[in-house]
């Protein structure tokens, strides 16, 4: 992946840059790369939030709306 690069500076407590540390040590790269990957997963997690309903949010759909089957509409899913 080809992307410029910005130098930045920002206060980390111990814990989270011990972690990066042995995130780095363990995948082989700079402690740069780990947030860089920690932040486009979250990233893409946030997104997929977003982009579908949560559990609840689809439960109450199916109770309000998706249950709705019409007669001999279900005939294709018996076996």
């Amino acid at each position: 992946m080809a992307y410029s690069l910005i130098r930045t500076s920002m206060a980390l407590d111990a814990w989270t840059l011990e972690a990066m540390g042995a995130l780095a040590a363990k995948w082989d790269v700079s402690k740069a790369e780990v947030l860089r990957r920690a932040v486009r997963r979250l990233k893409e997690e946030v997104d997929r939030e977003e982009t579908y309903p949560s559990p609840l949010a689809a439960l109450e759909w199916l109770q309000r709306e998706g249950g709705r089957v019409e007669a001999g509409g279900g005939s294709g899913f018996a076996r």
